[in-house]
């Protein structure tokens, strides 16, 4: 059928029936329920009727952006997207149905939906999201980046050290894309490790052996990229490192004395007087193992001269360390 426009022509597409109030004409009010749609009437005399509504039907605009570190695209059904950059729009008419859906680039993961506003705040989580577009609209899809998967070879895999300690260069290679450089770790506290360079999948990574002192030999590892550098390490040599005092003296009363003893860890030692030394006995710390500590009793001189005698420290190497003892007559 033919409708009368608010200008007096007729019509009969694009026009929709809807109930309002007849005024004076020619009067042109917003329809509220899509602002690009006008009602048109004319006032006839206390009386309501059917007008009609006309015009173009009203269109939304969607906009998508693509963020994060990663590549990949973003489709849409209902409306077809227009890019610049990474910003994709389109126009849609009022309530259609829109279907968003994304497409990671490879090398990147799609991680989801973000900032949704009007209709399209609903867009959540990693799938395709669905809505009817009945307002202006935005939502920005985020792709990043897939950490590359690299994995780490080591040459050499092992090495010794004294038990001064040593400095230890291992060469790295990484197979991958673009692979950062490698990790490094240890349980042991007297081993460590760190990258001196890493560069297009190549480096050197520097381990430190710290000094052991203990006699006896340990097994340390270091794992750089997820592979096992392996480090024996001897023991320091079983030797008196040093006792104190080294002499004492005496009055021809005799007393007590004490001699303090540094030996690596696990170092065992013997301490005793000398054949000549009958006057002296060693009441604590006849053998001990590594740092200790030795008392003795010097007996009441009375045979009328001055003497002088030992005691001796050695270790199970042989390394010995003397203490003298002078006493006057």
């Amino acid at each position: 059928g033919q409708f009368i426009n608010p200008d007096g022509s007729l019509s009969g597409s694009n026009l929709f029936i809807v109930n309002v109030e007849v005024l004076s004409p020619p009067h042109v009010i917003s329809n509220p329920y899509c602002p690009n749609f006008l009602v048109g009437f004319y006032e006839i005399e206390n009386e309501k009727y059917n007008w009609l509504l006309y015009g173009d039907p009203c269109k939304h605009n969607l906009s998508v952006t693509k963020d994060g570190t990663g590549t990949g695209s973003v489709e849409a059904s209902g409306c077809s997207l227009s890019w610049s950059g990474n910003t994709g729009t389109c126009s849609a008419d009022n309530n259609k149905l829109i279907t968003l859906s994304s497409t990671a680039d490879t090398g990147s993961t799609f991680d989801g939906w973000s900032g949704g506003t009007g209709s399209a705040g609903s867009c959540t989580g990693t799938g395709t999201c669905t809505f009817n577009l009945n307002s202006d609209s935005s939502v920005t899809a985020i792709f990043n980046r897939i950490a590359p998967i690299c994995t780490y070879t080591i040459n050499p895999v092992s090495s010794s050290a004294g038990y001064k300690g040593k400095k230890i260069s291992v060469k790295v290679t990484a197979t991958g894309e673009n692979c950062s450089a490698p990790s490094i770790s240890s349980a042991e506290s007297w081993l460590t490790g760190q990258v001196k360079s890493f560069s297009k999948n190549r480096g050197i990574v520097i381990i430190t052996v710290m000094a052991n002192g203990s006699s006896t030999s340990r097994t340390g590892t270091v794992n750089i990229g997820g592979q096992t550098f392996t480090v024996t390490q001897s023991g320091a040599p079983c030797r008196i490192a040093k006792i104190v005092p080294t002499s004492a003296f005496f009055f021809n009363t005799g007393g007590e004395g004490s001699i303090s003893v540094t030996a690596p860890d696990n170092c065992k030692w013997i301490a005793g007087t000398d054949s000549k030394t009958t006057w002296v006995t060693v009441n604590t710390g006849t053998s001990g193992i590594g740092a200790g500590t030795i008392t003795y009793t010097v007996a009441p001189n009375s045979g009328g001269k001055n003497r002088a005698g030992k005691i001796i420290v050695t270790s199970i190497e042989n390394s010995r360390k003397t203490h003298v003892i002078k006493q006057m007559k």
